[in-house]
């Protein structure tokens, strides 16, 4: 890891010099710290940027990945993000400069709040494309994993609200689950449909299981989420 190093170079001096210091010896061991560190610590810092970048595609990538695909079943919609989160990088992929080099810490620092406006707005896309997909989806499964995706957006404040807003929309949903669940299991517990084959009392057995299975999946995942468990619904 390239910013450890340099920041460990920075902590070995400080560590030696504090050694030297309670060694009990009348010269003090001191240079000067702008030149042994002002670099350095430049260097750290744009290592920190490229890493925040390196995270953001990542997250990004992840959480805009088949499985998101599958559940909103848009395609197009999503590709159309992740493209932006590409064209995103390519101003840091392509400075003219040396990012290291402190002469240009202003042009840095300016691909940098580009950058960050252009994050911003790609998570601004990404949560309206979620919030009109969600009120697509027909199950509460679904809804649930698109809401998963929805807190890997990086942004605390927004992803809270949502979670706030979307709860009574996925448990709503859940409790008509249930009670379709619960009329078919009304309309066929006297007379069970069978596979072929099957005997009576064991495809009775699979049939009403088949059915808990439906509703037990869902529920498992919401208890999973703090947020989602702690409502009084």
């Amino acid at each position: 890891d390239a910013r450890a190093v340099l920041e460990r170079w920075e902590k070995a001096y400080m560590d030696m010099r504090q050694r030297i210091e309670d060694s009990g010896r009348d010269n003090r061991w001191e240079f000067d710290r702008q030149k042994l560190f002002t670099r350095t610590r430049y260097m750290a810092a744009r290592c920190t940027d490229l890493l925040q970048v390196v995270e953001m595609l990542h997250d990004m990538r992840a959480m805009l990945g088949p499985e998101l695909k599958s559940v909103t079943g848009n395609a197009a919609g999503i590709n159309d993000v992740l493209e932006r989160v590409e064209a995103a990088v390519v101003p840091i992929e392509s400075v003219p400069f040396d990012l290291f080099d402190r002469r240009y810490a202003a042009s840095w620092d300016a691909v940098m709040v580009a950058f960050r406006d252009s994050v911003a707005a790609i998570e601004e896309m990404a949560r309206s494309f979620m919030e009109d997909s969600f009120h697509k989806l027909r199950s509460a499964e679904d809804e649930f994993t698109l809401l998963q995706k929805f807190r890997e957006i990086q942004d605390a404040k927004a992803t809270g609200q949502l979670l706030e807003s979307k709860t009574m929309e996925i448990l709503q949903q859940y409790d008509k689950e249930i009670g379709v669940v619960l009329s078919l299991f009304r309309q066929g517990r006297e007379s069970p449909p069978l596979c072929k084959n099957q005997p009576p009392v064991a495809g009775a057995i699979h049939w009403a299981h088949s059915l808990f299975l439906r509703i037990r999946r869902t529920i498992a995942r919401i208890k999973a989420l703090p947020e989602l468990e702690s409502t009084d619904e």
